[in-house]
């Protein structure tokens, strides 16, 4: 799913997805960005599984934070440097979501004026204009308060952590702009069918770039956001922390097992052939045939005319006994 020979597919996620499967989101991109707290307490609760799904498959992964100004950015730094750990390849600081979702839960904001700021930077200005004094007490402070976030968990981690904003939202809100802004590796989120987003200021280039949040992906219910690592498969797998490990093989002479509460046996691979019975949870069944459509549509042949979805619409039903 490239973009061009130097633009990798890959996505962000946090709790408000819901992953299905792990394997398959795992085969569909090189790497994962997983939130993981916000503010000075709040952990996301999807995270922990997260992270250790991507340690046991051995697929790249990095973390990142939802920055509240006007909490203690220290406090903020050292909470997430807890709640990650030091051995992430990789850690982001989102500097903007909090804000425009503050704007949005007092009215300043719809939902379609916040995807439309995500779309055009230039409708800041008007924001602006109408709500200056209000968006200047929600950022009162936040070019210094980032600066501080990024110190301390630099020093907690000892990584160099990067940096999530819009150019609308940094060109607006973070003036003047700092002089150690270009120190820190840009995640730009410009939502735009562009062959390139606008960059804010103080870069020159981006890292990741967030052009949609209407991605699918196998593995995930609905939509995710989209993002465009500046870079190849390789690169971005390198930078997000190591290789990919092959996936097992199918054993041999297999049988599988029905983990669903209860699985239809059909006479054909699909929901439209005729249904004969049904198999019970725990049922052990010999495998004579694998039928793969796509990764969350795949069918095994238990006899003759006789067949079971192993995965199915995201769901796994059946998993190899061995």
């Amino acid at each position: 799913m490239e973009q061009s020979a130097s633009n990798t597919f890959m996505v962000d996620l946090s709790h408000w997805e819901e992953i299905t499967s792990y394997a398959d989101l795992f085969s569909a991109v090189p790497a994962c960005v997983f939130k993981a707290t916000e503010g000075t307490v709040f952990t996301d609760p999807q995270f922990y599984t997260s992270r250790s799904e991507s340690i046991k498959a051995g697929h790249p992964w990095a973390a990142y934070h939802f920055f509240r100004n006007g909490l203690d950015p220290a406090t903020q730094a050292r909470h997430f440097a807890d709640v990650v750990g030091a051995n992430c390849s990789r850690y982001f600081c989102d500097v903007e979501t909090t804000v425009m979702m503050e704007m949005v839960r007092t009215g300043v904001l719809s939902n379609d004026a916040l995807a439309a700021l995500r779309a055009d930077p230039t409708l800041w200005a008007g924001i602006h204009s109408v709500s200056g004094r209000y968006i200047k007490s929600l950022t009162l402070g936040i070019g210094d308060n980032i600066k501080k976030f990024l110190d301390v968990l630099e020093v907690a981690v000892n990584k160099r952590p990067g940096i999530y904003t819009s150019p609308g939202f940094w060109n607006y809100n973070v003036v003047p702009t700092p002089a150690w802004t270009s120190n820190y590796d840009l995640w730009d989120a410009h939502y735009t069918t562009a062959p390139s987003p606008q960059i804010p200021n103080g870069w020159t280039k981006y890292r990741m770039w967030q052009y949609t949040d209407k991605a699918v992906v196998p593995g995930v219910y609905g939509h995710v956001d989209g993002n465009w690592y500046n870079g190849t498969t390789e690169e971005c797998v390198e930078y997000f922390g190591g290789s990919i490990p092959p996936p097992p093989p199918d054993p041999c002479f297999p049988q599988a097992i029905v983990i669903s509460a209860g699985l239809k046996v059909r006479s054909g691979p699909g929901v439209n052939y005729t249904y004969w019975f049904t198999e019970p949870q725990g049922a052990v069944v010999d495998v004579l045939a694998k039928i793969v459509y796509d990764p969350n549509n795949i069918w095994l042949q238990v006899g003759r005319k006789q067949f079971m979805a192993m995965k199915y619409l995201g769901y796994t039903h059946m998993e190899w006994y061995v």
